[in-house]
């Protein structure tokens, strides 16, 4: 099942991430508002980062074994959370355009 998990976690970040750093992301920007695509990106790469480490989370042998990981971890939760957070702070409806 974690196998899963990570298969699933890898392949959403490889599907989402890249757009973001080609700058073709379908999340319409708007470039009036100060720091919007900034926001976003700083949200899609830890996020992204967050979706690749987390599943080897639930590995003991993993997490024994490489125990930074888990600082990266959690500092990528909290950066992506923190993004995100003024993205829909700032966009006009709240909702990260749709996302």
């Amino acid at each position: 099942m974690s196998g899963l998990l990570a298969l699933l976690a890898i392949a959403t970040a490889a599907y989402f991430v890249p757009p973001y750093l080609m700058g073709s992301s379908a999340v319409p920007i708007d470039r009036a508002i100060v720091g919007n695509y900034t926001s976003l990106m700083v949200h899609a790469l830890p996020a992204g980062l967050t979706l690749i480490i987390g599943p080897r989370q639930f590995v003991p042998r993993l997490r024994a074994r490489f125990p930074r990981l888990r600082r990266v971890y959690l500092i990528s939760v909290v950066a992506a959370w923190m993004a995100a957070a003024y993205s829909a702070a700032v966009c006009p409806d709240g909702s990260l355009h749709g996302v």
